[in-house]
């Protein structure tokens, strides 16, 4: 769901305190997010990495993440969950219409079982899918 540009924010935000309500909290880290596809795009913040929510609700990861102007918010079932033990970097493989989304949370082992613990109690089960961001929309170089 791609909306105007001075609405993304707030409309992530509402995700934000709807998800603090109602859905399970799971963490937050500094990280990153970039759609694969026929552009690569990606969030980023002004002087290091965004802070990011995750949150479990229904068979279904959200993360989110509002910075300033900046705001991501997702909703869906990740196609992978991932670690690396070395840099302690967590990736979220989200599927998208042209490509996918890589979410990458610098995390530890904890967050990650934690993580993936949510996902796995799904099995193959499908929920629904919304994407939501102010920054994801414009190609990165």
């Amino acid at each position: 769901m791609w909306l105007s540009e001075s609405s993304k924010v707030y409309e992530a935000l509402g995700d934000y305190v709807h998800s603090l309500c109602h859905s399970q909290y799971l963490g937050t880290a500094r990280g990153s997010a970039v759609v694969y596809g026929e552009h690569r795009v990606s969030l980023t913040a002004e002087g290091g990495l965004p802070f990011i929510s995750v949150f479990y609700s229904h068979c279904e990861l959200e993360v989110i993440s509002v910075d300033g102007e900046n705001a991501l918010s997702v909703r869906m079932k990740p196609e992978s969950v991932s670690y690396d033990g070395p840099s302690g970097a967590i990736e979220i493989v989200f599927p998208e219409m042209d490509g996918v989304l890589v979410v990458t949370l610098m995390g530890n082992r904890g967050l990650f079982r934690t993580i993936k613990g949510a996902v796995e109690s799904c099995g193959k089960r499908r929920g629904r899918r919304e994407f939501i961001s102010s920054v994801l929309a414009e190609p990165v170089p």
